[in-house]
Protein backbone atom coordinates (compact mmCIF):
# COMPACT_ATOMS: atom_id res chain seq x y z
CA UNK A 1 0.00 0.00 0.00
CA UNK A 2 1.89 2.46 -1.00
CA UNK A 3 -0.60 5.66 -0.80
CA UNK A 4 -3.35 5.28 2.12
CA UNK A 5 -5.75 8.05 2.57
CA UNK A 6 -7.47 9.08 5.63
CA UNK A 7 -10.42 11.29 5.50
CA UNK A 8 -10.84 13.00 8.70
CA UNK A 9 -12.75 15.46 11.08
CA UNK A 10 -9.90 14.64 13.55
CA UNK A 11 -12.61 12.52 15.95
CA UNK A 12 -11.92 9.82 17.84
CA UNK A 13 -12.68 7.60 15.10
CA UNK A 14 -10.80 9.46 12.48
CA UNK A 15 -7.18 9.43 15.08
CA UNK A 16 -8.22 5.24 14.93
CA UNK A 17 -8.15 5.47 11.40
CA UNK A 18 -5.24 7.26 11.22
CA UNK A 19 -3.54 5.10 13.85
CA UNK A 20 -4.15 2.03 11.56
CA UNK A 21 -2.52 4.33 8.28
CA UNK A 22 0.46 4.69 10.02
CA UNK A 23 0.85 1.12 10.93
CA UNK A 24 0.37 -0.10 7.56
CA UNK A 25 2.55 3.17 6.03
CA UNK A 26 5.46 1.51 8.17
CA UNK A 27 5.19 -1.79 6.80
CA UNK A 28 4.77 -0.81 3.46
CA UNK A 29 6.99 2.28 3.38
CA UNK A 30 3.87 4.17 2.38
CA UNK A 31 2.95 7.72 2.48
CA UNK A 32 -0.34 8.71 4.34
CA UNK A 33 -2.54 11.61 3.09
CA UNK A 34 -5.32 12.52 5.84
CA UNK A 35 -8.04 14.71 3.93
CA UNK A 36 -10.33 16.84 5.55
CA UNK A 37 -13.15 18.03 3.44
CA UNK A 38 -15.85 20.49 4.55
CA UNK A 39 -18.88 20.83 2.47
CA UNK A 40 -20.12 24.47 2.19
CA UNK A 41 -23.47 24.77 0.84
CA UNK A 42 -23.90 27.53 -1.46
CA UNK A 43 -26.80 30.31 -0.45
CA UNK A 44 -28.59 32.94 -2.52
CA UNK A 45 -30.05 36.32 -1.24
CA UNK A 46 -33.67 36.12 -1.30
CA UNK A 47 -33.90 39.87 -2.21
CA UNK A 48 -33.03 39.49 -5.69
CA UNK A 49 -34.84 37.58 -8.10
CA UNK A 50 -33.92 34.24 -8.98
CA UNK A 51 -31.41 34.61 -6.15
CA UNK A 52 -28.04 35.57 -6.01
CA UNK A 53 -24.94 33.48 -4.33
CA UNK A 54 -23.79 35.18 -1.69
CA UNK A 55 -20.10 34.73 -1.04
CA UNK A 56 -18.53 33.41 1.51
CA UNK A 57 -16.46 35.61 4.42
CA UNK A 58 -12.82 34.58 3.30
CA UNK A 59 -11.98 34.67 7.23
CA UNK A 60 -14.69 31.69 7.97
CA UNK A 61 -12.67 29.41 5.44
CA UNK A 62 -9.11 31.14 6.87
CA UNK A 63 -10.65 30.04 9.96
CA UNK A 64 -11.80 26.32 9.04
CA UNK A 65 -8.52 26.15 7.46
CA UNK A 66 -6.39 26.61 10.71
CA UNK A 67 -8.61 24.42 12.52
CA UNK A 68 -7.93 21.33 9.87
CA UNK A 69 -4.13 22.24 10.62
CA UNK A 70 -4.23 22.26 14.80
CA UNK A 71 -6.31 19.22 14.10
CA UNK A 72 -3.21 17.70 12.19
CA UNK A 73 -0.53 19.03 14.36
CA UNK A 74 -2.20 17.10 17.32
CA UNK A 75 -2.48 14.13 15.55
CA UNK A 76 0.73 14.65 14.45
CA UNK A 77 2.05 14.47 18.39
CA UNK A 78 -0.01 11.88 19.39
CA UNK A 79 1.42 9.02 16.92
CA UNK A 80 4.78 8.50 15.97
CA UNK A 81 5.30 8.96 12.08
CA UNK A 82 8.55 8.64 11.92
CA UNK A 83 10.09 7.62 8.55
CA UNK A 84 6.94 7.77 7.23
CA UNK A 85 5.43 10.68 5.18
CA UNK A 86 2.31 11.84 5.85
CA UNK A 87 0.64 14.94 4.68
CA UNK A 88 -2.67 17.56 4.77
CA UNK A 89 -5.12 18.19 2.35
CA UNK A 90 -8.39 20.44 3.15
CA UNK A 91 -10.94 21.36 0.55
CA UNK A 92 -13.90 22.96 0.49
CA UNK A 93 -16.36 21.09 -1.70
CA UNK A 94 -18.89 17.80 -1.30
CA UNK A 95 -17.28 15.32 0.95
CA UNK A 96 -18.21 12.24 -1.35
CA UNK A 97 -16.83 14.26 -4.29
CA UNK A 98 -13.95 15.28 -2.97
CA UNK A 99 -13.08 11.78 -1.17
CA UNK A 100 -13.31 10.17 -5.08
CA UNK A 101 -11.54 12.83 -6.91
CA UNK A 102 -8.66 12.55 -4.40
CA UNK A 103 -8.59 8.71 -4.84
CA UNK A 104 -9.04 8.89 -8.48
CA UNK A 105 -6.45 12.51 -8.82
CA UNK A 106 -3.45 10.55 -6.11
CA UNK A 107 -3.86 7.13 -6.93
CA UNK A 108 -5.12 6.22 -3.63
CA UNK A 109 -4.20 2.22 -2.56
CA UNK A 110 -6.15 2.07 0.29
CA UNK A 111 -9.13 4.40 2.10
Amino acid sequence: MKKILVPSDFSAQAREAFKLAINVASKTKGEVIVLYAAYIPVMFDPTFAGGAPLPYNPVLLNQMEEEAKKGFEKLMAEYDVKNINVSLEVAYSDILFTITQTIKNRNIDLV
